[in-house]
C-alpha cells in the first residue's frame, strides 16, 4: 500500500524562460470505469524526450493531502482499451508537466492548454505534517488542497475558472 501525501497549489503561470529550463513531459490521463474499490482509477500516457510511460492508477481519499495510491506500469496495448472505458462525463485531461526542484523538493508545475494565467502545482510529502519552503520564482495564487474543483478527477469533467 503505497501513501500519497501532497500540497496543491493554484499558481500563476511561470514564465516561458523559466519552464524553458526545467524537465518536462507531455501527459495524457483518462478517468475511467473502475472496479468499484477506488475513489477514481485513471489511465495515463506520460511522453518523456527520450521514451513513454503507460499506467494505471487507483486511489481512495484519506484526507484532503493523502490518498492510498496504487500504480502500475502497464503496456501501450492495455492503455488503449482501458481508455475506451472512459468514465461518463468526464474528458481526457492533457497538460505539459514541468519539475523544479527545490530544497529537496520536486514541485510538479501542471500547465493545461484551458489557462493562460494560471498553472497549478503540487509537491510530494513524506506525511502531512511535513515542513518545506515554496520556491521564491512560483507566484502562488491560493492554496487548493482541499478544493475538489482542482483535482484532476473533477478537471476532467468541469474546468474551474480562471482566477
Amino acid at each position: 500500500m503505497n501513501i500519497e501525501t501532497e500540497k496543491k497549489y493554484l499558481i500563476k503561470m511561470p514564465s516561458e524562460e523559466l519552464l524553458s529550463c526545467l524537465p518536462s513531459s507531455k501527459i495524457e490521463q483518462i478517468y475511467i470505469c473502475g472496479s468499484g474499490s477506488y475513489d477514481g482509477e485513471r489511465v495515463r500516457k506520460r511522453v518523456f524526450s527520450d521514451r513513454t510511460v503507460y499506467t494505471h492508477t487507483g486511489k481512495r481519499r484519506l484526507s484532503a493531502m493523502s490518498a492510498v495510491e496504487d500504480e502500475k506500469e502497464i503496456t501501450e496495448a492495455e492503455f488503449d482499451l482501458l481508455s475506451k472505458k472512459i468514465e461518463k462525463g468526464t474528458s481526457p485531461i492533457r497538460k505539459t508537466r514541468h519539475v523544479l526542484t527545490y530544497r529537496g523538493y520536486d514541485f510538479e508545475i501542471d500547465v493545461y492548454s484551458f489557462w493562460k494565467k494560471c498553472a497549478v502545482m503540487e509537491v510530494e510529502l513524506p506525511n502531512e505534517a511535513a515542513k518545506f519552503d515554496l520556491p521564491p520564482e512560483i507566484e502562488v495564487i491560493c492554496d487548493v488542497t482541499a478544493d475538489a474543483r482542482y483535482k484532476n478527477h473533477a478537471i476532467s469533467r468541469s474546468v474551474p475558472p480562471e482566477l
